[in-house]
């Protein structure tokens, strides 16, 4: 992060860190990284045991203005989550997946964009997936170690049980429960039925007229980056009426609790929602050590619903 910092700041962030620089790196991982202040803490306490290993005088990181900083971000935090005490995430269930198909079919919008917002919203729901493993986090810049690039997705054919499907073969960068960092490979299996990521996803890549395989993959006309915020403008646009916001709201991770709801409603295992999800490591290990045809059979358990 400091490296990046660095690049992107065009500031003089060599170690041993002063003053001026801590505060320069942790302005920009709030602006820019927007993360928490648990998490610049951690990033702090990393870097001063890098001057350590390096030899290099003990910093002192945490001066009076950069705890100042850090107390204000927290304090910010903290407002905020009482503030969304009532407001709990609501899942997109099926149903509702439906309505917003249809919703965004009726939009006064170009049909690129429909094609590239329909393709996101049945992808997040069929794949678990969490909004930022798909979607850049800025609208004109990204960083290609953890955004989604076009030549990260590939449609795919296997065999099932003796039958043949289809699948989106995705390289997600850094998944949060991979420690390591690693980019694991996911697969989105083709439902069939109204709401089949595979078909939203090949219809929207025939009107994508990128060729670039360096650059994000799910992008507008225009080439800006389709972002998490972006998208949760759009799903209060088109179902605004439908929701209660000041009692529950449908974001862009309403799609990941969506997809555990139906699964647990259709009365599949634990694990099998686990492993769809990745929603725990032990569950991320056995999933990543099974053949693809697990995830395909689950999958298919969902077909025609």
């Amino acid at each position: 992060m400091l490296a990046k910092c660095r690049v992107e700041t065009k500031e003089n962030l060599d170690l041993p860190l002063t003053n001026s620089s801590t505060l320069i790196f942790v302005d920009w991982l709030i602006r820019v990284r927007k993360v928490t202040s648990g998490t610049i803490n951690t990033y702090l306490s990393g870097i001063r045991q890098l001057h350590i290993l390096k030899g290099l005088d003990e910093p002192s990181l945490r001066s009076g203005q950069v705890n100042l900083v850090l107390k204000g971000l927290n304090n910010t935090e903290a407002t905020q989550k009482r503030e969304k005490v009532n407001q709990g995430r609501l899942p997109v269930t099926l149903a509702l997946l439906r309505i917003l198909k249809d919703r965004i079919s009726g939009q006064n919008w170009p049909a690129d964009k429909k094609f590239l917002v329909w393709a996101v919203c049945s992808m997040a729901f069929h794949g678990g997936f969490r909004i930022h493993e798909l979607l850049a986090r800025s609208g004109s810049t990204f960083d290609p170690d953890f955004t989604l690039l076009v030549r990260d997705a590939k449609i795919q054919t296997c065999w099932v049980d003796g039958a043949q499907t289809r699948c989106i073969e995705l390289q997600i960068k850094n998944p949060k429960e991979s420690r390591a960092g690693a980019v694991v490979t996911i697969d989105v299996f083709e439902t069939g039925g109204s709401t089949c990521p595979v078909k939203a996803f090949v219809n929207w890549r025939k009107r994508d007229r990128e060729v670039d395989p360096n650059r994000p993959l799910f992008r507008d006309s225009n080439g800006s980056c389709l972002t998490g915020s972006k998208l949760n403008v759009i799903l209060k646009l088109v179902l605004g009426d439908l929701v209660d916001y000041s009692k529950g709201s449908i974001t862009a991770h309403s799609f990941r609790s969506g997809l555990a709801s139906l699964m647990a409603e259709k009365g599949m295992s634990d694990q099998e929602i686990q492993i769809m999800g990745r929603w725990s490591s032990r569950a991320f290990e056995r999933y990543i050590k099974l053949p693809r045809t697990d995830r395909a059979r689950t999958s298919m358990k969902l077909r025609g619903l």
